[in-house]
């Protein structure tokens, strides 16, 4: 299960493969090119826009009186066998 949704390897495989991934999420209309992405440099705004989206993650979450911290002892990735 993936974010709660009920769908088996397969079909994860042909969402992964589908239109939806075949489009560029910034530029409508435009062909997403895996290898030509690969090819180019990363783009000089990354970290500024991860920044962004860091600080809107805040503000919505103490709108929300949470926190963006994890609960104490929860774990973003399974423990090492």
């Amino acid at each position: 299960r993936h974010l709660g949704l009920d769908a088996d390897a397969k079909r994860w495989t042909e969402v992964a493969h589908g239109r939806v991934f075949k489009s560029h999420s910034k530029e409508i209309g435009r062909s997403f090119d895996t290898d030509a992405r690969s090819e180019k440099a990363p783009a000089p705004t990354i970290e500024e826009e991860i920044e962004m989206v860091a600080s809107w993650a805040q503000a919505v979450a103490g709108h929300a009186g949470m926190s963006v911290e994890p609960p104490a002892g929860s774990r973003l990735l399974p423990a090492a066998a």
